[in-house]
Formats: structure tokens, C-alpha cells, sequence
């Protein structure tokens, strides 16, 4: 199957079946300081394994599962998610923003190629907004006129 019919078909489940977040974690060291290491986490979960898998094909991750539901799953982790949200984004309409923002937590880095805490902090408070429960994900359909 061709690379960008499988982008366009994952920017759809993505959409509708997908996350896309961040999350930290504090490590204790031996020194007894603590270390700050964030995560950034692409999944699609659904009944059917045959789409997950051609995703799996053409853009990396594994597909898990069945779970107890019944469900498989499919995720990209860091920074193997960046050819992955590149290759979506032009197709993505309800997880548009989160792609963005993705995408800049994946380019938070200071002058000297340091991970920016604070940048991946205001990234990260932005996705709890975004993937909280309610939330309507009505997209800009100014944005895609072919859509209206």
C-alpha cells in the first residue's frame, strides 16, 4: 500500500480512534538527585488489527494486543513518532493541534541541544487540556476548504 494513502488513513483513525501526548517522570540517581525525563506517546487502539498493521508497515511501532476488550493497539513512542506526525499532518483535522504540538515538543531544545523543561512544561499542560474528558474536538473548517 502506498506510504501516503497509509498517512492519510492513520490521520483518520488517529482522529478518531488516536492519542497523542506527553507525560514526565522524576528518577531517583544514585547521587540522590532527581532526574526530569519526559515522554511523548502516539497510540491508536481498535477492533480490527489490519489497519494497525499496514500502519506498522509503513511507519514503524508495534501493534499489541488483544486485550480483555478485544482491542489491539499501535504506538509510536519519542522520537520515532517524527516522520509518523510529518507524514499526517496535511490529512489531520480534529488532532491538528496536537500533531502541532507534538511536533514542537519534539523540537524543544535549548542553544546548546538540551531537552527545554519549560517548553515541554507548556506542552505538556497544553495536551491535558486538549485530551480532557468533554472536550469537544470540533476542527476549523475555514482551515480545509474542501470541507465545506
Amino acid at each position: 500500500m502506498d506510504r501516503e494513502l497509509v498517512a492519510a488513513y492513520a490521520a483518520g483513525l488517529i482522529d478518531g480512534e488516536g492519542c497523542i501526548s506527553s507525560d514526565f517522570n522524576y528518577t531517583q540517581q544514585r547521587t540522590g538527585t532527581k532526574s526530569l525525563s519526559w515522554s511523548l506517546t502516539i497510540q491508536i487502539g481498535m477492533n480490527s488489527r489490519l489497519g494497525l498493521d499496514r500502519i506498522a508497515e509503513a511507519f514503524g511501532g508495534r501493534v499489541r494486543g488483544p486485550d480483555y476488550r478485544g482491542t489491539y493497539n499501535w504506538g509510536l513512542y519519542g522520537r520515532t513518532a517524527w516522520p509518523f506526525l510529518e507524514a499526517i499532518q496535511p490529512y489531520s483535522l480534529v488532532k491538528a493541534e496536537h500533531i502541532k504540538l507534538a511536533l514542537s515538543w519534539l523540537q524543544a531544545k535549548d542553544s546548546y541541544g538540551n531537552v527545554d523543561h519549560i517548553i515541554r512544561e507548556n506542552i505538556y499542560d497544553s495536551f491535558k487540556k486538549l485530551n480532557r474528558p468533554g472536550r469537544s474536538n470540533h476542527f476549523n473548517a475555514s482551515r480545509y476548504p474542501a470541507a465545506v
